[in-house]
């Protein structure tokens, strides 16, 4: 602590510069405010949320001003797909969060390449011999003027930073996309297995009734009838398999909606994705790739921030000094010289993650175009099944239980044959299921792998 003696007439003057400086600092500061978390207040907007409000409604009206096209959005028949995606892009937790990621970079944006804070000093001595005036004040004002150009650099850095930043928002946006395409389609199918279950179970359970009475006339015997009441019972055990994971798809849509458990939906079923066509604009197209080419772009700027700032910036200002009551005016100036140090360790730094940066990229281009053939082969290999299916297992499955019936209905057939026609006509319809399942799968992993289109771009 200094103490002043205000019976000198430097005294005046020191306390002057100190509180204008003081004052200078106060007004420009920003002050704190806090905000408490609310547990409660948080899970009744959660539970308020719904796929029908105004937010979600404002959103679609924003994008019917923008978009090349008009956007479907009719809740009165149900929550389809498409709607599904846009609610999920307001609603979802991870979208929410990433976008509010992105705004500090955006900070950083608005805020970088500005010029530092001038910095005050003041040295205050006092002659410790009796003299009229003891005090010996001296005080400065400096600016750092940067004319090693750093700070266009950093500039540049920042906004390519938020850039990256925004490509990953939109990154997260498709990869929600292709997790809610896929849990839908995996939902619908299980609604397709259960009505097929029902189907069959019914089936069954109309032969058990009929084969009661085959039973008590002694045409069959005990342990062939009891056959297609465990059958029918296994079905049964299956449909209530079905159901609770029919449940758990629909909390999985609901997550990736971002709504809450309880919220009501109708949601409407969709097994068959579009084919997704190959085009040649995979590597421009691709998000992650694009993210990456950012992110190298970023390590080049940080690569020549560092070697400019081996250049030094100059330091000038205007100076007071008063001694023994002798006033003086002057300026000060500053600059370093780059002989020792030359920021070697930063640059070298920096190069090395330029190296990684262009590694990074260039590893998963070669993954995702090794990815991309994967998945055409997995296709081609679907469709050649799926066609085997259709045209030549379900018909000849058809057939053969429609004359195990005929046959048995004149008394020369088998149940066992009628049985075996049943399990195998259902499970053929099952797998047929399974296959437009994992081809829509396959084509909604080829649709991302390639990029998404400019209209989701716009989201």
């Amino acid at each position: 602590m200094i103490c002043f003696n205000s019976s000198h007439s430097a005294f005046p003057k020191a306390q002057l510069l100190l509180a204008v400086s003081t004052s200078i600092l106060i007004s420009g500061c920003q002050s704190f405010e806090p905000e408490p978390l609310d547990a409660s207040k948080h899970i009744s907007e959660w539970e308020a949320r719904s796929a029908d409000t105004e937010a979600v409604r404002n959103f679609v009206n924003r994008l019917q001003k923008t978009q090349h096209g008009p956007v479907q959005f009719d809740l009165t028949d149900g929550l389809d797909l498409e709607e599904g995606e846009l609610i999920s892009l307001i609603y979802n937790t991870s979208l929410r969060l990433e976008r509010l990621k992105a705004g500090i970079a955006e900070a950083s944006s608005e805020n970088a390449g500005l010029w530092e804070d001038p910095e005050f000093n003041i040295n205050l001595l006092r002659i410790t011999e009796s003299i009229p005036n003891p005090w010996t004040l001296s005080s400065a004002l400096s600016f750092t003027v940067p004319i090693s150009g750093r700070l266009e650099i950093e500039k540049k850095r920042a906004d390519a930073e938020h850039t990256a930043a925004l490509i990953h928002v939109a990154e997260s946006e498709w990869n929600v996309s292709l997790q809610l395409r896929n849990a839908w389609v995996k939902w619908s199918a299980l609604q397709l297995e259960m009505e097929e279950s029902e189907r069959t179970a019914r089936v069954l359970e109309s032969i058990v009734e009929s084969q009661t009475a085959l039973l008590e006339s002694g045409e069959i015997r005990e342990i062939e009838a009891g056959l297609f009441s465990i059958e029918s019972t296994s079905h049964r055990m299956e449909i209530a398999r079905l159901q609770g994971e029919l449940e758990q798809g629909e909390q999985r849509i609901k997550a990736l909606l971002g709504l809450q458990p309880k919220a009501s939906v109708n949601l409407v079923p969709r097994i068959n994705l579009d084919k997704s066509e190959v085009t040649g604009t995979f590597a421009e197209d691709n998000l992650t790739l694009e993210r990456l080419a950012t992110e190298y772009s970023i390590a080049e700027l940080r690569l020549k921030e560092e070697i400019r700032k081996q250049y030094p910036d100059l330091k000038i200002g205007p100076q007071y000094e008063s001694d023994e009551g002798d006033s003086s005016w002057g300026a000060i100036s500053a600059i370093g010289l780059p002989l020792l140090n030359r920021n070697k360790a930063d640059i070298a730094e920096a190069e090395a993650k330029r190296d990684v940066a262009r590694s990074a990229y260039e590893a998963e281009l070669e993954h995702l175009s090794g990815q991309l053939f994967n998945l055409l082969a997995r296709r081609n290999a679907l469709l050649e099944q799926q066609q085997i299916l259709k045209e030549q297992l379900v018909p000849k499955v058809d057939r053969q239980l429609a004359r195990s019936k005929q046959l048995l209905e004149i008394g020369e057939g088998s149940v066992t044959l009628l049985m075996d026609g049943v399990i195998r006509s259902h499970q053929a319809k099952l797998r047929l299921i399974q296959l437009q399942a994992e081809e829509s799968e396959l084509n909604n992993e080829i649709r991302h792998l390639q990029g998404p289109t400019d209209r989701f771009r716009e989201f």
